[in-house]
């Protein structure tokens, strides 16, 4: 007798040579289903938008390093009484001297300040917006897959009761007791059934390359996901939401640090007013007769007058108000925007749980006893073909907008989630 040779031994060696050919991708080989937490991380860890906003912010934070930087100090060297060019070594004077400007310390102050504050608002406005509204996006994909999957799942429902159908009339037409009509019609439904299988599939593959393309990887890399479309019941009080929504989103509070930012650039513009210091400290040595040389030290003030302060500093103060006002008027704007977002997110999130409740409480049962009875009475010949058809579109058809309904109050929840900037609480009265 021979031994049976253990599969394992083909299927090692082609798995090592399909990660080292690229066909599996490493990350992915070992993986299991992905969850939908686990794609909004992988999408906030690897997509090229939120990349590029935190990089705005390192360079919002760089500039802010430049802001508060001293200016560079001057190292002079002065010679006179040299006999020439070449020669600077029979100098009858050599000063060398080093000179540093120092601002008034409360335009520093105000200047470091703007930049900080510059470099706040951008991670708000920029970094985290970018991050909220990449997770929505994320969170739309994520669920349209499970939507398409849930519509695959009721595709291939349909095209299972219509060739089940297409049995039945096979066996009364060949017992006499329906006409061929009904053969042919039930044929006709097979092959539609079909067609609308094949597009179910096609939507769920374009509904995997979008959550690819968040993904920043390959658009058909293969992936499955452990979620699907379930209602999850949320606390939603609009007061309290709209509470938390001023309170917590990052482009108003990004637009209020701006605004500090600003008031910061005017405060600096108004100081610059007042002159600069200039000190320098030099060492100067000269040659005397006979050969001796005599050495001396000597510091030297100086005050920057700000003489053209009605062009220059009244200037860059008249700009900075302007600028104030504006992001002023720009904040305003924003919140109005961020109360708009909220309200109507709450609305659309309302809607769509009563509509999830409407379906689940009334209709999903009535369509599936119609349903049933229709079948029954088909088969005891008290329901012609045309109505047992009707019934069982109406069945799939009714399945079908309860999948998309759920993924309407999804599609809300996550809308609401960003439009507050945080997480809906759960409801535990349910």
């Amino acid at each position: 007798m021979f031994a049976a040779k253990s599969p394992n031994r083909y299927i090692l060696p082609f798995l090592l040579l399909a990660l080292s050919e690229g066909l599996i991708p490493l990350e992915r080989a070992h993986a299991e289903a992905m969850s939908r937490m686990e794609a909004i991380r992988l999408v906030l860890e690897r997509n090229p938008q939120v990349e590029a906003a935190r990089n705005a912010y390192e360079a919002a934070r760089a500039r802010a390093l430049q802001a508060g930087a001293l200016p560079d100090p001057e190292l002079e060297f002065e010679f006179e009484e040299v006999p020439g060019l070449g020669s600077l070594g029979h100098y009858g004077e050599r000063t060398i001297e080093l000179s540093q400007r120092v601002e008034l310390p409360l335009k520093w102050w105000h200047r470091l300040q703007a930049g900080r504050q510059h470099a706040e608002a951008t991670r708000l406005a920029v970094f985290e917006m970018t991050k909220l509204d990449i997770s929505l996006q994320a969170k739309q994909a994520y669920d349209r897959i499970a939507l398409q999957k849930s519509l695959l799942h009721h595709a291939r429902q349909d095209l299972g009761l219509a060739q089940s159908i297409l049995r039945q009339a096979n066996i009364r037409f060949e017992a006499g007791d329906v006409p061929q009509l009904d053969v042919m019609r039930a044929s006709v439904e097979v092959g539609r059934a079909t067609n609308r299988l094949t597009a179910a599939k096609n939507d769920l593959s374009v509904a995997k390359t979008a959550l690819n393309a968040l993904l920043a990887r390959p658009l058909q890399t293969p992936f499955a996901i452990a979620d699907n479309l379930v209602y999850q019941p949320v606390e939603t009080d609009l007061d309290p939401l709209t509470s938390a929504a001023l309170k917590q989103r990052p482009d108003l509070a990004g637009t209020e640090m701006q605004l500090k930012a600003l008031q910061s650039q005017q405060a600096a513009a108004t100081a610059a007013y007042w002159p600069d210091l200039n000190v320098g400290l030099g060492r100067q040595r000269r040659h005397e007769a006979g050969g001796h040389e005599e050495d001396s030290w000597q510091v030297r003030f100086g005050l920057e007058l700000p003489l053209w302060a009605f062009s220059r500093q009244r200037g860059e103060r008249a700009a900075a108000k302007a600028e104030v006002a504006k992001v002023a008027a720009e904040r305003d704007a924003v919140r109005y925007q961020v109360l708009l977002e909220t309200e109507q997110a709450y609305l659309d999130l309302k809607t769509a749980e009563e509509q999830v409740a409407l379906f689940q409480g009334q209709i999903l049962p009535e369509a599936k006893r119609a349903f049933e009875v229709a079948g029954r009475s088909y088969d005891e010949g008290k329901l012609t073909y045309l109505e047992l058809l009707e019934t069982q579109r109406t069945w799939i058809e009714t399945q079908i907008e309860y999948a998309q309904a759920l993924f309407e109050y999804r599609a809300a929840t996550a809308a609401l989630e960003r439009a507050i900037a945080g997480p809906l609480s759960a409801n535990s009265g349910e």
